[in-house]
């Protein structure tokens, strides 16, 4: 089995998003390979902001049914559940590595489902924490 990935919110976003160009390509050929590996972990804050984001925050948002199947969809992929005490170290990693609150959530999802990688344009670069690498596909 291949290593696990975990996705975040704004590559499930871009991969569905047909306004987003060069991006688009990029999250659905990332996408695609997870699907084909069966490497692909997100957590139920990456199920939910896709569903928002992409009925509500993008230029031509997706109808409700649509989204809805989509993550109905990606529910067959690992789905990381944080309890309270992976909230607590969530708060400890945020401090720690000075990560927004959300990106703390993500990367301690990351680390409870022991993925290797972070794919996400939403931390500041490419680099580790606690382990994981971080990568930004959209970085040239």
């Amino acid at each position: 089995m291949a290593e696990k990935i975990f996705i975040d919110t704004n590559i499930l976003v871009y991969a569905h998003d047909n306004q987003a160009g060069e991006k688009q390509i990029r999250a659905a050929r990332l996408v695609e390979n997870c699907w084909h590996n069966q490497s692909g972990v997100l957590s139920l804050q990456v199920l939910q902001e896709t569903y928002v984001t992409l009925t509500q925050k993008i230029k031509k948002p997706l109808p409700s049914r649509t989204a809805k199947s989509l993550i109905q969809k990606y529910g067959h992929w690992e789905i990381v559940l944080l309890d309270v005490d992976n909230l607590i170290n969530a708060i400890d990693l945020q401090k720690k590595h000075q990560l927004s609150f959300w990106d703390a959530l993500i990367v301690q999802a990351a680390l409870m489902a022991e993925c290797s990688q972070i794919f996400s344009e939403d931390f500041s670069s490419d680099g580790h924490i606690s382990g994981l690498t971080i990568n930004n596909p959209f970085a040239d």
